[in-house]
């Protein structure tokens, strides 16, 4: 059996709290070691200074021309969560609550990909959410998604359905940004 008298028990515990002590001095100075590294490095007054580049100002890392469809949250033509695209994110809530439609669906880019069409939206920014069936894979094909509250009634469906219909099949240039 391990024995171990108090004063030396004592000993042990107090020079484990000042090493916890010191191991939150350090964390707490670390936001102060940045804005001094900051201030040495590039030669400003304040970390405030720094000018971070604005996503609609960058350059796209890419173009190509894609086919362009679209698509709704049909339950018929879709999985058992037909608001839930491959990114796990309630594409209907999202429009029930602030109107956007901003969600593709492709094969070719990773999820979270960000992409434009300018002769089609102008500056407007759509997220690739989603895939497409498997028959699409080797394509340069994407799929807009046609924004509609949650599909349970009839008529949600086949005005979405009418909607997606209406845009027909395009081919479209593609802005690509990174994620």
């Amino acid at each position: 059996m391990f024995c171990i008298n108090q004063s030396t028990l004592h000993a042990h515990l107090q020079k484990a709290a000042m090493i916890l002590i010191g191991i939150a001095l350090l964390i707490g100075a670390a936001p102060h070691v940045t804005a001094v590294f900051a201030q040495s490095e590039l030669g400003l007054e304040k970390q405030e200074d720094v000018q971070f580049p604005v996503s609609d100002d960058r350059e796209p890392t890419r173009e190509m021309w894609v086919v362009a469809t679209a698509y709704s949250s049909d339950p018929w033509q879709t999985d058992s969560t037909p608001c839930i695209p491959a990114m796990n994110f309630d594409m209907c809530q999202y429009y029930e609550d602030y109107g956007i439609e901003n969600t593709i669906a492709t094969n070719f880019l990773p999820l979270g990909t960000q992409v434009k069409f300018p002769e089609l939206y102008g500056d407007k920014i759509f997220v690739v959410r989603d895939r497409m069936n498997a028959r699409y894979n080797g394509t340069n094909r994407i799929d807009f998604w046609i924004g509609s509250v949650h599909p349970d009634t009839r008529e949600i469906i086949t005005e979405a359905k009418n909607k997606a219909r209406g845009f027909g099949v395009k081919n479209v240039k593609m802005e690509i940004y990174a994620r």
